[in-house]
């Protein structure tokens, strides 16, 4: 499975004692599919570093997912081909 996710709009309103959580829910999702590559377009400081901080814990304990932040839109779906 492949997903764009554009979020250079979004507000997160969440703290980053969230982010276990978040990856609990991640992780009971991924083992649905072989393989996950997720883009996360961003455009804004604080939503990029908490995308980034998910990053880096996630691609550690999942074999199977992938994903990377992206402030362009060509980037990213060129890295999804």
């Amino acid at each position: 499975m492949k997903i764009l996710t554009d979020a250079r709009n979004a507000n997160y309103n969440i703290s980053p004692v969230s982010i276990p959580e978040i990856q609990k829910a991640l992780k009971q999702n991924l083992t649905k599919f072989e393989i996950v590559m997720e883009a996360f377009l961003h455009s804004k400081p604080k939503e990029t570093a908490y995308a980034i901080l998910l990053d880096e814990e996630e691609e550690q304990k999942h074999n199977n997912y992938s994903r990377k932040v992206f402030n362009a839109k060509k980037a990213a779906l060129e890295w999804l081909r």
